[in-house]
């Protein structure tokens, strides 16, 4: 006997009913589409669903659409992603902005060898007073004598005291000594005029550090001295509204090589370091001995629209003065944020990181811990900076 099992038949109805229903709700997605394409003002979707269109013409306008879709999508993401790296585009904003509106820049003078060592007797009798030690005096003098070439990234010259009993003169600040043998403002600087009207060179220069030493600074508003320039000055810093020779600052500078030490052959010469007001440092110029030189200074401001603060300090590659939460801001103390000071601060750190002091001479009052003599050998070895 066989056994089989035979479904009802009205399930045998299931299958072309259910295949009626698609055939139907297709044709009326087509007549919908057919439709649309009589009424759509989109280049190509017209011709892609027209009624008299051939297969052939279908294809040719599917294909072309399809890439024109693409390209499209394509040209947006390129702009979201555009928009999203917040990449900054400089445009000239003014030709004609009054150049007396823009402070003159910060003009710093420093004498390439940075020590007049007509003093150094001075100095050992002022700085040595209780010592006889011949030993002494000349290690003394041989540690005076490095600070002559001292700059930033430039302690090479510390390496002669490697083997040195430096400890000895720990007790001294070197600092010191050295601001006693620098040259003074009228054995540097002779014959100062701005705008053609002579000027006592000592009135409007005065003593900064910065990372080439102890130098000489015009129009600066961050020593004691040009701070009280401004409080008589109401125009302080000076600006100048013409152009062309003698329209700003003329100085004479004396190099005075009998002065110099005479165990360092270099050429003579002096750096000149321009920069705005409130920059610590910036690479200064060379100007060798013996020559007269014209430096031509572009007034050129720039500033960011407030609207670039909604893209983060990462994509903009810049920080706001005010935005001092951000990872990215960093300046030296009691100094504004400028990319320049942000450096300085960075080059000052590292002195810390390695050497656990700063070279006082070369930054500004701070919070760090003062290199003495005993220091000096390791801002030789680490002197890669």
């Amino acid at each position: 006997m066989t056994l089989a099992y035979l479904p009802p038949a009205r399930s045998l109805q299931v299958q072309p009913r259910r295949n009626a229903v698609l055939r139907q709700l297709g044709q009326a997605a087509w007549q919908l589409a057919i439709r649309f394409g009589k009424r759509t003002t989109i280049h190509g979707l017209d011709k892609l669903l027209a009624a008299q269109a051939s297969r052939s013409e279908r294809f040719v306008w599917l294909c072309t659409f399809v890439a024109a879709f693409l390209g499209a999508v394509y040209v947006c993401l390129i702009l979201s992603q555009r928009y999203n790296d917040g990449n900054f585009q400089t445009v000239v904003d003014s030709t004609r902005y009054p150049v007396y509106r823009i402070a003159f820049p910060v003009i710093t003078i420093c004498n390439h060898n940075r020590l007049n060592w007509q003093r150094l007797p001075l100095a050992k009798q002022r700085f040595m007073a209780n010592v006889s030690d011949v030993a002494q005096l000349e290690l003394f003098e041989r540690i005076v004598s490095s600070y002559d070439a001292m700059s930033f990234g430039h302690f090479e010259s510390f390496g002669q005291l490697r083997n040195e009993p430096t400890h000895q003169l720990s007790h001294i600040n070197f600092s010191h000594v050295v601001d006693f043998m620098t040259w003074k403002c009228d054995e540097l600087l002779t014959d100062c005029k701005w705008r053609k009207f002579p000027h006592d060179c000592c009135e409007i220069f005065s003593k900064r550090r910065s990372k080439n030493g102890l130098c000489w600074a015009f129009n600066s508003l961050e020593t004691v001295e040009g701070k009280r320039m401004q409080l008589l000055d109401p125009l302080w810093p000076w600006r100048t509204g013409s152009a062309g020779p003698m329209s700003a600052l003329f100085v004479r500078v004396l190099i005075q090589p009998d002065k110099h030490w005479p165990g360092r052959v270099n050429e003579k010469a002096i750096d000149v370091m321009v920069t705005e007001p409130y920059v610590w440092h910036k690479d200064p110029f060379r100007i060798p001995a013996d020559t007269e030189t014209t430096l031509e200074i572009e007034p050129t401001i720039y500033f960011y629209d407030n609207e670039t603060r909604s893209v983060s300090s990462d994509q903009r590659q810049c920080v706001f003065d005010n935005e001092r939460n951000s990872r990215d801001f960093k300046s030296l103390l009691g100094y504004i944020y400028m990319i320049e000071n942000c450096q300085s601060e960075c080059h000052q750190e590292y002195l810390v990181r390695y050497c656990n002091c700063t070279m006082d001479l070369l930054f500004p009052p701070g919070q760090y811990r003062s290199c003495r003599a005993q220091d000096l050998n390791c801002l030789a070895q680490h002197n890669g900076a």
